[in-house]
Order: structure tokens, then C-alpha cells, then sequence
């Protein structure tokens, strides 16, 4: 038996918690005692981990300070953060976390996280890096909206907007000229991202200040989920590729793992070019990236192939570059996944 671990996993109500819950408590090779945190005294994992805190929210100057004394006192192997909305809090501590017993996170640096969290910023790196993104264009206002718009085709052709920096979906939107606001209202379900043309102008005054966004051309096609495993040198040591066979509220709830070379190939160029490290996403659209999310997301499992751990065990020192290569070839193309909802009953 290998040295038992302690890992601190934050938001611990997140989708993606339960099924890396659960694989992690699955090994065989080791103990793995879980400390899960988050802001919901019920978030669903608190009825799972070994030992749970609550904790304040990202947005709040005490979440750090919170969860810097949990670590102290609980003192992890590794802390996994699972949430967008934490990641550049906690990577903003690492020296901090680091010197408590040399505890790991598996987090990128902090101005990595900037970088790829600007999708403006993410989008001109990119570009420079001649790797294929769609059309796009950051409108001042709404001359320069309707401008852009008119430049990607509209209305003939879809089109979408979305904030420079926005987390889970949230402010993007749709226009396509084929539907208006009465369809909008009664024919689509309330979740879809749709939003008439004129709709998205009457909020605006004619000379006010658009916040800051990119609008682009909609693309469509197959869209494929891609994970990717990453040293400290950027290297892209592990690829896997799923497509996104269906979503709901934004987060995949179907898929099946595939064999792409292109995609492969295209990861370890951006892994390289964006200086990412541990675990991280990248979202495509047929060959087009869409964005890339610095933090873990949703994995396929399969027997005896766990990417977390994997990636722990390298950040442990137990696998080498070229021991984890290997698992490249152990990918279970053609497991598939589908997202489920469960519930929990507790007194309090």
C-alpha cells in the first residue's frame, strides 16, 4: 500500500464532485480521506466527504483567510479546486498554501488563470498562435455592434455575443435573425440562449457604453470536450476527447470518448502556448477553439483510468513524464457518460 492521502476538494456542490467522489474513495492502492468546503452548509458533497467546512464565498474578502485555516489545521496532501469562481482566489495563495507542509494544488498560476479567464485576451493568443478560433469582434457600442454584426454576416448568418470574462454561460446569448421575440418566448425552452436583435438594442442607449464583450460568428458543429494533463513545463502529457453528444444549462450531460488526433495534436500546441499545468479543459467546436476552462471539468471515467488521480500522482513525484504518455494508449474510446440527478435525505 502506497502513503494514504488527505485531499481538500473546495465546492463540493459542484456536478463534476460526486463522480471524482466517488472514483477517488474506488483506488484500491491507497486510503483517501476526502475534506470537501463549500459556501451551501447542504451543498450535496458535505453527505459524502470525510469531514466538511462550510466557507464564505469566492466574492468575499474572507474566503481566503477561511480557507487558508482549514488547510493549516487540516494540513492536505493536495487541494483540488473545482469551481471557476474560486480558482483565482486560490491560485493567488499558492506560496502561502505551499508552506504549510508542502501542501500541492492543483491549480494553475494565477496569471494564467487571468489570461484564459479574459476571453479577449484568450482569443488574441490564440490568434497570434495562427490556432483556429471564430470570428470576432469587441464592440465600444451599439454602432459598433450593429457594425460587427453586419461584418459576420448578420442577418443572413447566426450570431452570438458573450462577456470578456463570464463564468458557466452566463451572458451569453444567441441572435439569429430566423426568430423573433414572440418565438423566443413560446416556442424555446427558457434555458436556450436566445435574444432578439432588437431586444438587445432597446436595453442600450444609443451612445452607452457596451460592457465589455466579443461578439461572434455562431459556429456549429460537433463540439468536443477535450481534457488535458499537463508537468510544469506546459508539456501535454495526456489528451482524452469526448463529443459532446447533448447539454443542458450549459454543462455537457452526454458524451462519449473518441480518437482525435487533430484535437490531441491542437491541445499540446495550447497547453504549450498558454503555459497551462495539472488539469485543465478545452472546448472545440469541429476544429474551431471555443474556450478553455483552467481547472478540472467533466471526465469519463473507466477501470483503473482516473485522470485526477493520475495527475495527483504526478504532482506527488509516483509517475514520470513518460509513465503517464503511456496512459494515451489506455484511453477507453468509446465509454460514454450521461449526467444524472440523485437525491439526499437528512435531519438536521
Amino acid at each position: 500500500m502506497k502513503k494514504n492521502l488527505k485531499i481538500l476538494v473546495t465546492a463540493c456542490g459542484t456536478p463534476g464532485f460526486i463522480p471524482l467522489f466517488k472514483q477517488l474513495k474506488a483506488i484500491k492502492e491507497r486510503d483517501i480521506e476526502i475534506i470537501g468546503t463549500d459556501m451551501d452548509e447542504n451543498a450535496s458533497g458535505r453527505f459524502m466527504v470525510d469531514k466538511f467546512y462550510q466557507v464564505h464565498p469566492a466574492s468575499d474578502n474572507l474566503f481566503q483567510l477561511e480557507l487558508f485555516d482549514i488547510i493549516f489545521n487540516e494540513k492536505p496532501d493536495i487541494v483540488i479546486p473545482e469551481s471557476s469562481l474560486e480558482i483565482a482566489k486560490i491560485a493567488a495563495m499558492k506560496p502561502q498554501i505551499k508552506s504549510v507542509n508542502g501542501c500541492k494544488v492543483m491549480i494553475n498560476d494565477y496569471r494564467v488563470i487571468g489570461d484564459v479567464e479574459d476571453k479577449l485576451s484568450l482569443y488574441e493568443k490564440l490568434e497570434k498562435a495562427d490556432i483556429p478560433i471564430p470570428k470576432y469582434f469587441t464592440p465600444y457600442d451599439l454602432d459598433d455592434f450593429e457594425a460587427g454584426a453586419f461584418h459576420l454576416g448578420y442577418p443572413s448568418k447566426t450570431i452570438c455575443f458573450k462577456p470578456c470574462v463570464g463564468k458557466g454561460s452566463r451572458g451569453f446569448r444567441i441572435i439569429d435573425a430566423k426568430k423573433n421575440d414572440i418565438d423566443i418566448l413560446f416556442k424555446e425552452r427558457p434555458f436556450k440562449p436566445y435574444i432578439g436583435m432588437d431586444t438587445f438594442i432597446n436595453m442600450f442607449g444609443p451612445s452607452e457604453q457596451l460592457p465589455d464583450m466579443l461578439l461572434c460568428e455562431f459556429v456549429e458543429g460537433t463540439e468536443y470536450d477535450c481534457m488535458i494533463l499537463a508537468n510544469d513545463n506546459s508539456d501535454a502529457l495526456l489528451v482524452t476527447v469526448k463529443i459532446r453528444e447533448e447539454s443542458k444549462y450549459g454543462l455537457s450531460s452526454k458524451g462519449v470518448l473518441v480518437d482525435s488526433p487533430y484535437h490531441v495534436e491542437m491541445c499540446k500546441k495550447i497547453t504549450k502556448e498558454l503555459g497551462l499545468k495539472y488539469c485543465n479543459g478545452i472546448q472545440f467546436i469541429g476544429d474551431k477553439v471555443i474556450e478553455v476552462n483552467p481547472r478540472l471539468s467533466t471526465y469519463i471515467y473507466g477501470d483503473d483510468f482516473c485522470e485526477p488521480y493520475i495527475a495527483i500522482k504526478m504532482m506527488l513525484g509516483e509517475l514520470t513524464d513518460s509513465q503517464i504518455r503511456a496512459y494515451q494508449e489506455k484511453i477507453p474510446i468509446g465509454r460514454k457518460f450521461i449526467r444524472t440527478t440523485d437525491q439526499v435525505f437528512y435531519n438536521d
